[in-house]
């Protein structure tokens, strides 16, 4: 789970807007939610139940749109929660760089990039930077396995197997037995 938060400078802002990218060889999205949004608490700005809201999950782009709004006087906070992303991971990894980033150009208003929206009634966007998330993702330890038959003995006096199951399901490493001695007869 990723929150993202944002820090308004006490600012009074009446939406935020944010680009997340990621990358599907390592992430899948499963969902997000917003009820947990600091833009949710107490605002009469209603559809369907929820805050008013959109939400884009572009899977082929890699990112998803996650827009909230709050009327008038908005949200000030140095810690406002817009919503949580849930992701599985994919595969083990460990990144030198932020591999769930936000999408910012510049201040201003651009279709592709994030926005905090200040109550000012001119849609003035005050972000001014962002910071992305490097996640590491590491795989359990395999912890048992079950071999394939030992193979002939060779002229090295060793014989080898493969591992045919290991458990947990997706571990890696551990100590399996791959190889022993043995003599060789020809």
């Amino acid at each position: 789970e990723v929150d993202i938060v944002l820090n308004t400078n006490l600012n009074k802002v009446v939406v935020a807007k944010a680009v997340v990218n990621y990358e599907p060889q390592n992430f899948e999205l499963v969902s997000w939610d917003t009820s947990n949004s600091t833009f949710a608490s107490g605002n009469t700005c209603q559809y369907q139940g929820k805050a008013c809201e959109i939400i884009n999950n572009d899977v082929a782009g890699r990112k998803i749109t996650i827009t909230v709004a709050k009327p008038s006087p908005g949200v000030s906070s140095t810690s406002a929660t817009v919503g949580t992303l849930t992701f599985k991971a994919l595969t083990p990894i460990s990144p030198t760089s932020d591999d769930l980033t936000l999408n910012h150009n510049a201040s201003g208003i651009f279709y592709n990039d994030s926005d905090v929206i200040l109550d000012d009634g001119k849609g003035t966007d005050i972000l001014t930077t962002v910071s992305g998330e490097i996640v590491t993702i590491e795989a359990p330890i395999c912890a048992s396995f079950t071999y394939s038959a030992w193979g002939a003995c060779q002229v090295n006096n060793t014989q080898s197997r493969t591992v045919a199951t290991k458990t947990p399901s997706d571990c890696v490493g551990g100590n399996p037995v791959l190889s022993q001695s043995c003599t060789y007869i020809p």
